[in-house]
């Protein structure tokens, strides 16, 4: 195991991590304990630092120290410092890293149903072009067969993402952080609880943490459901030319500013809010019994009544 070593000796690391699943509210939740005065969050907030071995091309942040890097703010009055990379959970080897890291560390697990989940996932994927089969029937299906697709989009980095019949195991996954954190350093938060019940939720959050309990904010709804406009623009913004690149890094510096928001400007004027079409119910139904029997062990793992997802 890697000896975690640095020298940003005099920065702050992280102590807290959100660690999954994707599309389960931890954009969210992240961004409302930003708000806390207590708590710093890592920006980007999903650094994925720990995957560098087994996902290695889905972070930039490999190496420790540029890691770490990104928590040279955090303060004296950050009693939390925190990222939420959200593939965590779903990696074979980054739980057991971070605990090689701070094994004093605190873990938020955030849950969906399946159905939800997957079907949520392959809309980002598509967005973001990490998946090009533009139909979640035949998405879900593909992922059945257990085999690799013919070929990948080229901007697909971890074809893994796409193994919806695989990414909400969740039950194996709580067994796996279970090996390396006592339970009294897992928070598992159920995304129809945070849904419905924000606010004390939120409140539990703090008291799990062992921080100030403070009164929520309001936020606009976070990560609404988004299509794309133009397919080709959408894919150019995604992967602009090398020469534009280097333009705007001499620009940058130039300007003495890290970021221009051109891409970003462009990337949300290229999409616009939708309503999600509803999930077919032989699909859906589908999913459902192909993840019953881990739901099953979830519900024993976490002492809740899943009946509800099972239907």
């Amino acid at each position: 195991m890697k000896q975690y070593k640095s020298s940003q000796s005099s920065i702050k690391k992280p102590n807290t991590f959100i660690v999954g699943a994707p599309k389960c509210g931890t954009t969210a939740l992240s961004e409302y304990l930003r708000a806390h005065p207590q708590v710093f969050v890592s920006s980007p907030k999903e650094p994925h630092h720990f995957v560098y071995e087994d996902m290695p091309k889905k972070s930039k942040y490999n190496d420790l120290d540029k890691y770490l890097e990104l928590f040279k703010e955090a303060g004296d009055q950050h009693k939390i410092i925190m990222e939420a990379s959200v593939w965590y959970l779903f990696s074979e080897k980054a739980i057991e890293k971070i605990h090689a890291f701070d094994p004093a560390s605190k873990i938020i697990i955030m849950l969906r149903r399946p159905d939800e989940m997957v079907y949520s996932m392959h809309n980002q994927a598509v967005i973001t072009f990490n998946d090009d089969i533009l139909d979640f029937t035949q998405a879900w299906q593909s992922s059945l067969n257990n085999k690799k697709r013919a070929s990948y989009p080229k901007l697909c980095k971890e074809p893994r993402l796409l193994d919806y019949n695989k990414i909400a195991n969740y039950s194996a996954q709580i067994e796996n952080v279970l090996k390396f954190f006592p339970k009294s350093q897992v928070f598992i938060i159920f995304y129809d609880d945070f849904k419905a019940n924000t606010e004390s939720v939120f409140s539990d959050t703090l008291s799990f943490l062992g921080i100030e309990q403070v009164p929520l904010g309001k936020f606009e709804k976070i990560n609404k459901n988004r299509t794309i406009k133009n397919r080709v623009l959408g894919r150019f913004i995604k992967e602009p030319p090398q020469f534009m690149l280097k333009l705007a890094s001499k620009i940058k510096t130039l300007l003495g500013i890290r970021k221009l928001g051109i891409l970003s400007r462009l990337s949300a004027l290229n999409s616009v809010e939708t309503k999600r079409a509803e999930l077919p119910e032989a699909v859906r139904l589908d999913i459902v019994n192909h993840y019953r029997s881990d739901i099953l062990r979830l519900q024993t793992l976490a002492h809740r009544d899943l009946s509800d997802w099972l239907k």
